[in-house]
């Protein structure tokens, strides 16, 4: 068998751990019946200069850290070893967020090569004992894997106990994934670096009870044209809109989270049409408090901007990298519009001043962010509501003015005026501006209660047709529009219906500027006022929010930053 030491100690070369009580956030070892006892970790003599043989388990969970829900490891030979086998380790609480805790497992002899551990948590306070036995409580999450020891190597491995494996039992020889079933056993080549659930990824199983090919086998069908994508919790602790981007043929979300010394930082992740990929950023342009941020791609790197007591941007690569970090616009200003749009030389970033004239610009930064002389374009004062886009000539950019009415300007990508200041149209709040084949779309609140409006606009921001009502006409408060392009051309257009702390989100589509499928509620996204985010992701769209997955009492709050597909609905 495997013995099991801590991580800290394991780093120390000690292999006792000491007698004790469970503790927070810290992985306990428990003795045949129950009791805590030492473990010993056998590595190389005292004399030896190789690397120990082991794998250090690293614990990630989207449970609320709050409900101190025990999380255990188990281990055994094999796969089948698990099935019914106590706990060698368990804990509670998380040591930061989202973070339970990490552990490490040493051979006990030489002959000692292959492992096998389960990692398991419930809902509330249960026991995880009864987490790998046949038929699994529906609030078990469990993650699985096989795998052998590398001579003289230490192997660090992450393993997430995500919400959308909440219930989700598989086959013994199997783990669940964002999901879905998939096998547990991993070749430890496959593994560089820090080893994940993506070493998992790579090749779907068949479902359960598909038939094996043969002469009298059915004809295959092929996928699912779409299939639907449980919501996948981000973070608990978000305290943003989680924000999104489209980035050569894939998508990356990023949130601002509450760190473990109390301040702030943004993180990100890839996310590809089956979910998020590979494990989240690290924290990024860490402030006292951030009041909100955008996103943007460029070039091969990630744009992003933050809001504190100024407004500060940096340019990640999207490994996590940080190239150019930290550098501050012109005077203390905030962020005004959630788009941040690429015209392949400049940013497109609406900023507005924090004195009593509510002054708005336009800043043209590169990709490097705000160090180098940066356009700061003057847009209005005593206005409202702004909504940048780039429409492949200029950025476009729309507000309400002091009195209401919406106001169009644009912008070559040399700073130069391309169209003035004028308005054209009676008002647009909340507006949100989208690139499509006509030029541009505007998507706003109106009326009481508000309904959203679809206006096409013309290469010089002159309305050319609408307003369109793309919301029902029941009597409901609809809110928040934006709206994507799919490159086949599907125009889709969300918006919020207000009926609790937490909104659900709907989807409609529209064709040459008129509405082909009615409004259809996205399944488990509820988001707060505003507080949610899409992109294109192919033929289909990345969704985030800040919220929750479940048709919330207007009592209950927002409990994390959450991620889906979201597919084109057909036309009838």
């Amino acid at each position: 068998m495997a013995a099991l030491v801590r991580s800290e100690e394991h780093a120390r070369g000690q292999g006792s751990v000491a007698r004790g009580r469970r503790a927070r956030g810290r992985l306990a070892w428990i003795g045949a019946v129950g009791g805590l006892v030492s473990a010993v970790a056998v590595f190389g003599g005292a004399g030896s200069c190789a690397s120990p043989t082991a794998i250090s388990v690293d614990i990630y969970t989207e449970m609320e850290c709050s409900s101190e829900a025990e999380v255990s490891l188990t281990v055994a030979d094999d796969l089948a070893g698990l099935i019914g086998g106590a706990p060698s380790a368990t804990s509670r609480g998380c040591v930061s967020p989202g973070r339970v805790g990490d552990i490490v497992v040493a051979p006990s002899d030489e002959s000692d090569k292959q492992l096998a551990y389960a990692v398991a948590t419930r809902l509330e306070s249960e026991p995880t004992e009864a987490c790998l036995v046949s038929p699994m409580p529906s609030d078990c999450i469990v993650a699985r894997r096989q795998l052998r020891f590398s001579p003289n190597e230490e192997l660090k491995m992450r393993v997430d106990l995500r919400l959308s494996c909440l219930g989700v039992e598989c086959p013994d020889s199997e783990t669940c994934v964002k999901g879905r079933c998939r096998t547990a056993e991993i070749a430890s080549e496959r593994c560089v670096g820090v080893c994940d659930e993506s070493a998992l990824e790579d090749g779907d199983l068949p479902d359960p009870g598909t038939p094996d090919a043969g002469p009298d086998a059915p004809p295959d069908a092929g996928p699912e044209p779409c299939p639907s994508l449980p919501p996948v919790l981000l973070a608990s602790d978000a305290v943003h809109v989680p924000r999104l981007v489209t980035a050569e043929g894939a998508a990356y979300v990023s949130w601002v989270s509450g760190e473990a010394d109390l301040s702030h930082a943004v993180r990100f992740q890839k996310l590809d049409e089956s979910g998020p990929v590979g494990s989240p950023s690290s924290p990024i342009g860490a402030e006292s408090e951030i009041d909100k941020h955008t996103l943007g791609y460029a070039d091969g790197s990630l744009g992003i901007a933050t809001e504190s007591k100024a407004t500060f941007f940096h340019q990640v690569a999207p490994s996590g990298a940080l190239i150019h970090g930290k550098t501050q616009g012109p005077g203390e200003m905030g962020i005004a519009a959630t788009e941040m749009p690429w015209s392949g030389e400049h940013y497109g970033l609406v900023q507005h001043t924090w004195d009593g004239d509510d002054t708005h610009y336009l800043l043209l930064p590169h990709a490097d962010g705000l160090e180098q002389d940066v356009a700061k374009l003057f847009l209005c004062s005593g206005c409202s509501s702004a909504a940048v886009a780039w429409d492949g000539v200029s950025f476009g950019v729309t507000w309400q003015d002091s009195e209401g009415k919406c106001t169009f300007a644009s912008f070559k990508d040399d700073a130069s005026n391309d169209t003035a200041p004028k308005v054209i149209h009676s008002e647009c709040p909340q507006g949100h501006l989208f690139k499509n084949a006509r030029g541009l779309g505007l998507l706003y609140e109106s009326g009481t209660p508000s309904r959203i409006q679809f206006v096409q606009l013309g290469a010089r921001g002159d309305v050319e047709s609408g307003p369109v009502a793309v919301s029902p006409d029941d009597g409901a408060v609809y809110a928040d529009p934006q709206a994507v392009v799919t490159p086949s051309g599907a125009t889709l257009v969300f918006f919020t219906k207000e009926t609790a702390t937490a909104n659900q989100v709907y989807v409609a589509r529209l064709e040459g500027g008129q509405v082909l499928v009615p409004a259809k509620p996205v399944s488990e996204a509820f988001a707060t006022r505003g507080r949610y985010d899409v992109a294109v992701l192919g033929e289909r769209v990345a969704l985030s929010w800040l919220g929750r997955k479940d048709d919330p009492s207007p009592t209950l709050k927002p409990n994390g930053a959450y991620a889906t597909v979201v597919c084109v609905p057909d036309a009838p």
